[in-house]
């Protein structure tokens, strides 16, 4: 199993923000130059209730352009929640969402962090279909 480095203090916002609200909201994560996952924006506009998370693209693409890559930080990925009844997997729509997000942005990899209740689990997801279950490690 693949280990990624959190920043703790970031693992504590995607927990409460992410778990504390309805399923299906979330967000995007940065990665610096070594990959350690950073930083998160809540996306707060985001549509809730939805059957899957649908990103507010242009409040976030200025977050990624404007605050993290001055800073010398990269979008690394998403952060969303599951409903109860569904497992902490990617979706189909999750995976999709993913690679169309991966090719559109001609990206090797990326991560993604599903979140239920007070549970929290991450993947990476790679050009060719590759998933893999990763395990967070705070920093």
């Amino acid at each position: 199993m693949k280990t990624i480095f959190i920043f703790s203090g970031v693992l504590d916002r995607i927990q409460n923000t992410l778990c504390k609200f309805s399923a299906e909201c979330g967000g995007i994560i940065a990665c610096n130059l070594e990959g350690h996952i950073v930083d998160y924006y809540f996306d707060k506009d985001a549509g809730v209730g939805n059957i899957s998370y649908c990103p507010t693209r242009i409040a976030l693409n200025d977050v990624v352009n404007k605050q993290w890559y001055p800073r010398g930080m990269h979008f690394g990925g998403i952060a969303h929640s599951h409903p109860l009844e569904a497992r902490l997997h990617p979706s189909k729509e999750d995976l999709r969402t993913a690679h169309m997000i991966l090719n559109t942005n001609c990206l090797d990899s990326l991560v993604l962090i599903i979140t239920q209740a007070n549970a929290i689990k991450a993947w990476e997801i790679q050009q060719g279909n590759i998933l893999t279950e990763c395990m967070l490690k705070c920093v």
